[in-house]
């Protein structure tokens, strides 16, 4: 008796929140190529997970048995029918902090770093990495998925690609949604427009989006809304770069991002792996003039739109030539204890007459009106670049 009254009650559980299924993706077992993109969906069953990003987003390797998301690349997991109600990961190295998940990567519901585990309703579900060195690696998926077997099913809220946050000159902005659907979506909250594709932000938006899934008996979903933010890029010289870093905390480093001019004063050193392959980055010494001896080491730039330098591209790039850098400002502590200002994980604004400082002449008694490069007056200079007259001059 007593079985068939728990039988009874599962049974009504079901008619009233929907089937649930749970599947699992192990990427280890999928014999996989290693180093090769895998950008279509994987099935899980009764949902799927999409990677998408740049070259590498998505690749699998046997270093770590997993699918590798790099900066700003995605992991998309999205029930085929009904919702999701929870996700738990298994990552590589799952105590380097550095290299996982946080709360603020996924575009929905609740996500714990601490237990790999996101938990939410939500159709789709999106974790972007952040921009910068490093990546996950995505081992295994676990999806629970609710309302599968449902006679009603209300149609998916889209995802919005970043997930909002701050951005400096402009920025791409990608909506998807299940299969077949159709997406609108507004921008501050004005009228709704049918979404053709990725469109580009160049102020602070608030961007709204929601579905419509003809084969869902709810046709139209939720709205998903997120905000960007454009942030103004102050613009230093070597010199004030280093005034800012010797006010951190050792090992600490700026939250802004930084447009640092000056000229390249060492032998560009692109970094290679053991095969003598380019990672796409570049190390390098900077001063506000060639024979300045104060000098910021660049760590690990990037090219031109942070993308990754290429056996063509890395001849265009050499010592003594002006150059503007984007980035955030360290004070890095080495093992060793000894302090080295940095500017890390930046990339290339502009170089040679694009950089601005071609015509920089050298005066510690100029005359006339001082100003800084943020166009404030300045009575009493310190060391660094200003203009006077008109004209760049460093004291």
């Amino acid at each position: 008796m007593k079985k068939q009254l728990r039988f009874a009650f599962l049974t009504m559980l079901l008619l009233l929140c929907g089937s649930i299924q749970a599947g699992t993706i192990v990427f280890g077992d999928l014999n996989l190529e290693n180093g090769v993109q895998y950008p279509d969906p994987f099935d899980g069953g009764d949902f799927t997970v999409t990677f998408a990003g740049g070259a590498n987003d998505g690749k699998y390797y046997n270093t770590g048995t997993g699918i590798r998301v790099y900066g700003n690349g995605t992991m998309t997991i999205a029930a085929k029918q009904g919702t999701l109600t929870k996700i738990v990961l298994t990552l590589d190295a799952p105590a380097d902090k550095v290299n996982q998940p946080t709360a603020s990567d996924v575009n929905v519901g609740t996500y714990d770093p601490e237990t790999f585990t996101w938990t939410g309703n939500e159709g789709t579900v999106v974790f972007q990495r952040p921009t910068g060195s490093g990546h996950w690696r995505v081992q295994k998926v676990e999806a629970t998925v609710s309302g599968g077997g449902q006679a009603e099913t209300k149609a998916a809220k889209p995802a919005i690609r970043p997930n909002g946050g701050n951005f400096y000159d402009q920025q791409e902005v990608t909506i998807t949604a299940a299969e077949g659907a159709t997406i609108y979506y507004a921008l501050n909250k004005g009228d709704y427009s049918l979404y053709k594709g990725p469109f580009t932000l160049t102020e602070t938006a608030v961007v709204s989006a929601y579905a419509i899934d003809e084969s869902c008996d709810v046709k139209q979903s939720d709205v998903t809304e997120v905000t960007f933010t454009k942030v103004t890029i102050q613009k230093l010289t070597v010199a004030q770069a280093m005034e800012i870093i010797g006010k951190l905390e050792d090992g600490a480093s700026t939250d802004d991002m930084y447009d640092v001019s000056g000229y390249v004063v060492s032998t560009p050193d692109f970094q290679r792996n053991s095969e003598g392959a380019l990672y796409g980055n570049v190390n390098f010494d900077m001063a506000d003039t060639k024979g300045d001896a104060v000098k910021l080491t660049v760590f690990r730039a990037k090219n031109f739109g942070n993308e990754a330098f290429t056996e063509e591209t890395i001849n265009k790039f050499k010592e003594g030539e002006a150059i503007v850098v984007r980035g955030k400002l360290q004070r890095y502590k080495d093992k060793d204890g000894s302090i080295k200002p940095e500017l890390s994980y930046g990339y290339l604004i502009a170089t040679g007459q694009n950089a601005g400082i071609g015509s920089i002449t050298t005066s510690a008694t100029a005359n006339g009106i001082i100003y800084n490069l943020a166009g404030q007056q300045v009575k009493q200079p310190k060391k660094g670049l200003y203009i006077v007259n008109g004209k760049k001059t460093i004291f």
